[in-house]
């Protein structure tokens, strides 16, 4: 009977969960999103659930991609530009 620990694997395309390198890790959780905009965890909710702010569920948490939360923000900035030139 064969182990499956002895198989070699290719991770040539950095698919193989034990080459990740996690500073290519580009997820938030919920809290960490709070945190880093200075919000409750519900007004991430609201954001999500009015489409404002992009998210992903992984299994049974919901995830921002770093670059959605980027894209939120620049979306902020920009509405708030357009509000100091009224």
């Amino acid at each position: 009977m064969s182990n499956n620990r002895d198989k070699s694997v290719d991770c040539s395309e950095n698919l193989c969960y034990n080459n990740i390198n996690m500073d290519n890790v580009k997820l938030l959780s919920i809290e960490a999103t709070a945190g880093t905009l200075g919000v409750s965890r519900s007004a991430i909710y609201n954001f999500i659930n009015s489409g404002k702010l992009k998210a992903i569920k992984l299994d049974s948490r919901t995830m921002i991609k770093l670059a959605d939360l980027t894209d939120f923000i620049e979306s902020r900035e920009r509405y708030m530009g357009c509000l100091n030139e009224i």
